[in-house]
C-alpha cells in the first residue's frame, strides 16, 4: 500500500491517490482521496478489503497515515500483519512504487489528451 500526492485539487475535491497492489497477482486498486488523514485512509482501505477480501500481510511505508492507532486496530480486528518498510528506502516496496509510476503515466496521458482536445485552456 502506498499514498501519492498531493496533486492539484480535482472537481470532486480529491488530492491524493491510494494505491494497493497484490504481490501475487499484481492486481492494483487505485482510489482517489481528499486528504491523507488516518481516518480517510483507513476508510478507503476497509472498503477495498470489504470488496476483495482481507490479505494476510500488508506492507506500507513509514507515513503517518499508515503508522497510527486506527490501522493498528484494523490489523488486530481483521487479523492481518502490518509490516512497515525501511524509512527512505522505497525500493523495499518496489512493486508498489512501479505501480505508482504507471498510474502517473496514465494520468499524464489523460491530462495531455484533455489539453490537446481543448477541454482545458
Amino acid at each position: 500500500m502506498d499514498l501519492m500526492g498531493p496533486f492539484p485539487l480535482t472537481e470532486r475535491g480529491n488530492q491524493y491517490i491510494l494505491v494497493i497492489v497484490d504481490f501475487l497477482t499484481r492486481f492494483a486498486v487505485v482510489r482517489a482521496l481528499p486528504n491523507k488523514y488516518a481516518e480517510t485512509v483507513a476508510e478507503a482501505v476497509s472498503e477495498v478489503f470489504a470488496d476483495l477480501g482481507i490479505p494476510q500481510t500488508v506492507l506500507t511505508d513509514q507515513g503517518r497515515e499508515f503508522r497510527n492507532e486506527i490501522l493498528k486496530e484494523m490489523a488486530k480486528h481483521m487479523q492481518f500483519q502490518h509490516h512497515k518498510i525501511t524509512a527512505y528506502h522505497p525500493a523495499s516496496n518496489g512493486l508498489c512504487e512501479r505501480t505508482n509510476q504507471q498510474v502517473l503515466n496514465i494520468l499524464r496521458g489523460m491530462w495531455t489528451e484533455k489539453i490537446s482536445t481543448g477541454i482545458f485552456t
